[in-house]
């Protein structure tokens, strides 16, 4: 089976071969993954309700935070947010002088 020695992703999700040989056409993960955005870890740990109006009756969403970790979103985020905790993540600093080093 013949190796590719350099590929490129294009935006068209095509992959281009240089080298020994050629791939045709891409895959559905090829494309996926060029596709895909890096997602920010959370630098605070935090929950937010999110409510269809400003008399924060019916939740519409909901934001989960934890420190480290990527964001986790379910349903939709609108203007009437309602912040239920919040508490900032320690640095590495911080961490090791709480843990007395």
């Amino acid at each position: 089976m013949a190796t590719l020695s350099a590929v490129l992703v294009t935006s068209m999700g095509v992959l281009l071969g240089a080298g020994a040989g050629v791939v045709e056409g891409a895959t559905a993960d090829a494309a996926r993954v060029e596709r895909q955005e890096a997602v920010p870890l959370c630098t605070a740990a935090y929950v937010i309700d999110y409510y269809n109006s400003q008399t924060y009756v019916d939740r519409v969403g909901e934001d989960f935070c934890d420190c480290g970790l990527p964001l986790m979103r379910w349903g939709r985020v609108t203007p009437h947010g309602l912040v239920l905790y919040w508490e900032p993540c320690e640095t590495g600093a911080e961490r090791s002088a709480s843990m007395g080093e």
